[in-house]
């Protein structure tokens, strides 16, 4: 913005997806924005270096306060699954989490759970026998707001059976030495 236009606001700013923005700044910083979301579908902000992704609904609107604050870091730390479909990672303090799931050839997750708390989680709604490929996401949210931009963890069969292999082969080197 220009300097002459350190604090101010506009509405109804109609962006790229259909999304009717509303947006004020002060000390030529932004500091609040609400997205009106008319078709649905996943929003891209993107302010300064920060890249926010909401997932919105139709007719909804999302409100963000105080963009300063939100910052994103890389990846949810030691994500891992078990081939029971145990999810577990590094909990960060005042963090909740999203976790999504892709089986077989799907092209987009789908949500399994939002603002979960905690950092095990047991995926009981698939048995991952009846898949080829599962695939979770897990992105950390604080304050309300998404602050990773997630990690993700494939499993098929064949990874199982790898480790299995590995773990014989190990096993027989050191029986034989």
């Amino acid at each position: 913005m220009p300097d002459i236009w350190s604090e101010g606001r506009f509405e109804g700013l109609v962006a790229r997806g259909n999304f009717e923005i509303s947006l004020s700044w002060n000390e030529s910083v932004v500091s609040n924005i609400n997205i009106k979301s008319c078709v649905g579908g996943p929003c891209v902000i993107k302010y300064q270096d920060k890249q926010f992704e909401l997932d919105t609904r139709s007719g909804m609107s999302y409100t963000l306060d105080d963009i300063r604050r939100m910052t994103l870091t890389d990846e949810v730390e030691d994500f891992i699954v078990s081939k029971d479909l145990e999810l577990q990672w590094k909990q960060v303090e005042g963090c909740r989490y999203r976790i999504e799931r892709a089986c077989d050839d799907a092209s987009k997750y789908t949500m399994v759970i939002d603002q979960f708390e905690g950092n095990k989680y047991q995926d009981g709604d698939i048995n991952f026998d009846d898949h080829h490929v599962v695939s979770y996401k897990i992105t950390a949210i604080k304050d309300g707001y998404l602050d990773s931009k997630g990690s993700s963890y494939v499993l098929n069969h064949a990874t199982f059976l790898e480790e299995e292999r590995h773990r014989i082969n190990v096993g027989l080197k050191k029986w034989v030495y």
